[in-house]
Order: structure tokens, then sequence, then C-alpha cells
């Protein structure tokens, strides 16, 4: 019995200890088991464009861990993983309009950090037509589209027989591009592109052009000519060869000719009569006849020299005027009906009048006036003989005093629309304290309520700076300085306190919530602020609308009072700006 109770006693400490070692064993797993760790080599990302990107980060833990994303935009892989490992992140492009933040999420046992990923805004590039067919014909059919952007591009074809111009552009404005194909003397269509490209878009214009044919036509259904016998030019557009005479009183050169060719046709003598005139141009082509008619006006048709147009008269203060003046019109341009000077004018006092914020609501206070300039010849082009066209460039000066003139009394407040007939347009100067600045118009441009609004309204009407950046284009930080002395540019700032920031009255009151200090402005990327987010003067937004952030709407409602001669306080001008200081951008 002795014997087996030691025995017993022997199991018993051995199962006791056993039990004791396990404790000990599993209590010193717990005080000895791993404290997750997690570091990032970054805390940011930054996407400078808009396009589709991939970038990586790194991940070093001790533990498992998983990768997480909420934005659809934006996508990582691996998701989970140990230890020390890369993680790809790719971001969509960025279609969506303003600039977007997510972010990536790492989670390491009870630990989560986070890598912050931003993206630029979307870039606005466009092409107006997507595709086009052009005959066979030497110059006998163009390209006529428009390029859309918010930033520099260039433009090119991938085609020998195909020519654009211009060649590049800037951004915040719509230009028009031609496009001109040499003659297809093949058997068949031939295709190329007209591409254009930003530093992170490209947008693209096929074209197509019609395989050779014998073919004759002409660039134009009539030749219109003066009563004092300015030449016209007649495109003849031809594959077999032709020759043409015209009636006793009509000149002809040259008289022969294949291809597309260029024709000069003049009066030989005054039409002093109260009648047009008729007469026709007579081709024989290939044992056949074609003709064309050839009509010279009389003096009645035409506003002379230094004649002036009235296009709105005020009828509340003392008049804010306005005169639109051209070069580049002779006579013929200078029809009262259907003449090229006289519509375009009338479409620009529409646009400015009826289409612009601000001033479409003030428009009875204006007084518009389109002088008549007439030049020698049409078109602005080298060579050709115009009123205003100097051997360097363009005499501004000169089409000031030209329109003094014409008018008398034109107070140094007068603004100007000068509208070139064919050259490149789209751009403005400044004015001076009163005024006086000058927009620059193409008739090549057509009509845009966008030209209107940020070239005219905005630079050379209420001298408001450009808010987009293109920089060290003007100098910086002393050029707005100087500028701002003389009360210009008033629509950015070089400080971020609102009792020093020309627009700090509107900063924290109710219906201004937007109105702040955004960074960029000038053409400046730093250190210049613009008062809103959007506006005009930063460029076209994708919809479309014209919209003044409220700066730039108090400027412009400030100069029209003032050149009026009407009193205004800020708070008339809060109580007429309710309708805009909610409207969306």
């Amino acid at each position: 019995m002795k014997m087996k109770s030691k025995i017993a006693a022997k199991l018993a400490l051995v199962m006791f200890t056993g039990v004791v070692n396990f404790c000990v064993f599993t209590a010193c797993k717990e005080k000895d088991s791993v404290q997750p760790s997690l570091k990032l080599n970054r805390e940011t990302i930054v996407i400078e464009g808009d396009t589709s990107a991939v970038v990586t980060f790194e991940i070093n833990s001790n533990v498992d861990w998983k990768v997480q994303s909420y934005q659809g935009w934006l996508h990582v892989s691996p998701e989970t993983g140990s230890g020390k490992s890369v993680v790809t992140v790719t971001v969509d492009e960025n279609n969506a309009g303003d600039a977007r933040t997510g972010e990536a999420v790492v989670i390491a046992g009870s630990i989560k950090q986070s890598v912050s990923v931003s993206q630029s805004k979307t870039i606005n590039l466009a092409l107006s037509k997507k595709e086009v067919e052009l005959n066979d014909l030497d110059n006998g059919d163009q390209v006529t589209l428009t390029v859309s952007s918010d930033v520099e591009w260039t433009l090119a074809s991938t085609a020998d027989w195909l020519t654009v111009t211009p060649s590049k552009g800037s951004g915040g404005r719509t230009v028009v591009v031609t496009a001109t194909a040499g003659m297809n003397t093949t058997s068949g269509i031939r295709n190329g592109e007209i591409v254009v490209k930003t530093a992170t878009r490209t947008a693209t214009c096929s074209v197509r052009q019609l395989k050779g044919a014998d073919r004759f036509s002409f660039g134009s259904a009539q030749v219109d000519l003066s009563d004092k016998g300015n030449y016209r030019f007649l495109r003849v557009i031809s594959s077999t060869p032709w020759t043409v005479t015209g009636n006793d009183w009509i000149q002809v050169d040259p008289a022969t000719g294949i291809g597309s060719q260029v024709i000069k046709v003049s009066a030989l003598s005054e039409n002093t009569g109260t009648s047009d005139r008729t007469g026709a141009l007579t081709f024989s082509v290939g044992g056949s006849t074609r003709e064309i008619p050839v009509v010279q006006g009389y003096a009645g048709n035409y506003w002379n020299n230094k004649e002036y147009i009235r296009l709105s008269e005020h009828t509340v203060g003392n008049g804010v005027p306005l005169v639109i003046i051209g070069d580049g019109f002779d006579r013929v341009d200078n029809k009262k009906v259907d003449g090229i000077f006289d519509r375009v004018s009338r479409e620009l006092a529409d646009c400015f009048l009826k289409t612009n914020p601000i001033v479409k609501d003030l428009a009875d206070m204006f007084d518009v006036y389109a002088v008549v300039a007439e030049s020698p010849e049409t078109g602005v082009l080298r060579g050709t003989k115009t009123v205003f066209n100097a051997p360097t460039g363009v005499d501004f000066d000169a089409a000031k005093r030209f329109s003094k003139e014409a008018i008398p009394g034109l107070p140094a407040t007068t603004s100007w629309i000068f509208v070139g007939h064919g050259m490149i347009g789209g751009y403005a100067y400044f004015g001076d304290r009163d005024g006086g600045g000058i927009g620059v118009y193409s008739t090549d441009e057509g009509v845009s309520t966008y030209w209107m609004a940020h070239e005219y309204t905005g630079h050379a009407f209420a001298s408001l700076a450009d808010e987009y950046v293109n920089a060290g284009y003007m100098g910086g930080i002393p050029t707005l300085i100087g500028y701002q002395n003389s009360y210009q540019c008033m629509n950015c700032s070089v400080t971020t306190d609102p009792e020093q920031a020309p627009w700090g009255r509107f900063i924290g009151r109710p219906g201004y919530e937007e109105v702040g200090f955004y960074e960029g402005g000038f053409y400046e990327p730093k250190d210049i602020w613009r008062p809103e987010e959007h506006s005009i003067m930063v460029g076209l937004p994708g919809n479309g609308e014209i919209y003044y952030n409220a700066q730039s709407r108090w400027l412009i409602y400030e100069r029209i009072h003032k050149v009026a001669g009407i009193p205004y306080t800020f708070e008339s001008f809060l109580e007429f700006d309710k309708p805009y200081n909610t409207k969306s951008k």
C-alpha cells in the first residue's frame, strides 16, 4: 500500500508540474507577442495632369496588412499582403471637371494610415469636327474648324498634302483653324488627320479627300464691284484648261488658266448712275461655256469713309461710349445692305448689349457707334493696302484718332472694338484710368460670346486681369502692382489679408460664401490670388455659361456707372447683384 501511495504521489507531482509548465509557457507567449508596426514611404501622391496614371508606394509592416480605396477612380494592387511590399496605385482619367482628391487606406492590425492622392482638374481640349471630306482640287475646298482649350496646344497634319494654320495657340479662347488640301492627282481617295495636342490630351479630325476627276466650278456665285470699280478676286476651280471674256466695262486677269486659280476682276470705269450695272464673265471650257454674273453697285449702296452708324443710343445717364472700327474693308465690304462691316458691327453690338452679364441689364446706358474706314483693298494681309495696317503692325492709335475725327466730342472714357477683316484677333489692351481700352477682333473668328465677355468686356472695358496660369507671361507680381497703381487688374491680389485685398468686403458676407483667396492668377501659379475658383477670366466652363466672379461684377458695374455719371454705392451694387450671386458656375 505504501508503494502504491508513493507511485500515486509521483504521478500527481508529474501531472501538477506539467500543468504549471503549461501555464508558464502560455503566459510567456502572451507576454512576448508581436506588436504591429506600419511604415509608408510617402503620405501624398500628386498627379499633375488629368490623364490616367500609375504610381507606387511602399508598405513595411511586421504583420499582415490590407489596402482599401473608397473612390471608384482610384485602384490599388495588391489589396492584401505581409511584410515589406510595393503597392501600385492606378488613377483613372479625370473627366469629372474639377480637381479631385482621394486616399488609399492601409490597415495593419490595429494601425491605420493613409496615402492622399490628388489629381488635376479636367483639361478642356476639343475640335469642332471629328471628320470632314474634301474635293479633289487644290484649294477648292477647305476645312474650317475650331480648337477649344484652356491650356496651350499645338496643331499639325499627318499628311504632306494637308496644311493647317495656326500651328499653335494658347488657352482661354476658341481659335478658328483652316486646313487646305493640295490637288489630288492620284486615282484614289487619300486620308489624313488634323491633330491637336496639349501636354496630356489629344484630339483628332479625320480628313478624306476624293480622288481626282474632271470638274469646273467657281469659288462664289457672283462678283461684286463697287461704284468706284474696286477689284475683286474670283477663284476658278478646274481640272481642264479654260479661257474667259467679259463685258466691255469688265477687265479680267489672267484670261486663261488651268487648275485652281485666282483671277482679278475689275471695272474699267465708275458707275455714276442711280442703279446697279450688271454684266457677266463667260468661260469657255472643253467646248462648252459657263457664265458668272458681275454686278457693279451705285453710290447709294455704300457707307462712306468716316461716316458712322449709330447702333445704340443711351436713355439713362450721360452715355457710355463704345466705338467699333475696322480695317481691311473696301467699298464693297462697306455696303449698307449685306455689307460685311455693317453686319459684323451689328452682331458685335447685339452680342455686347444683349448677351453679356451685367451689361445686358444696363444696356440703356450705352452709346454704340460703328465708324466706317474705307480701305483701298479688301482684307488685312501682308502687302494689302489698308487704312491702319502700318508696316510693323496695326496702328491702333491712328484708328482712335480716325474715330474721333468721325465723331467729334468722343470722351476719354471711350473704349473700342477693332475689327480686322481676315486678321488674327482674339486679344485686347487695357485702358488707362479713364478707360480707352481696345479689344481686337477678327472677322475670321465669328462673333463669340466668350470673346466679348473675356477680351472686350473683361480686359478692354473693365481692365480685368486674366486669372489663369501661364507662368512668366507678364512679369509676375511687379507688373501686377504696376497695373494696380493705374486702377487696373483689381480682380487679382498679392495679399490674402481681407483688409488689404481688393475684394475684402465680400469675404464673410451672406450670399458670397464662395469668395475667398484661390492661389493662381495673373498668369502666375503662386503668390497671386483670385477671388473665386471659377470666372470667365479663368476660362469658359464646360457648360458654356458666361460667369464673372463677384469682384469682377462689381468692377464692371462700377465702371459703367462712373462713366455714365450715375451715382452708385457698394450697397446699390449688392441689391443689383442679387440675381447673380446665387448663379451656378
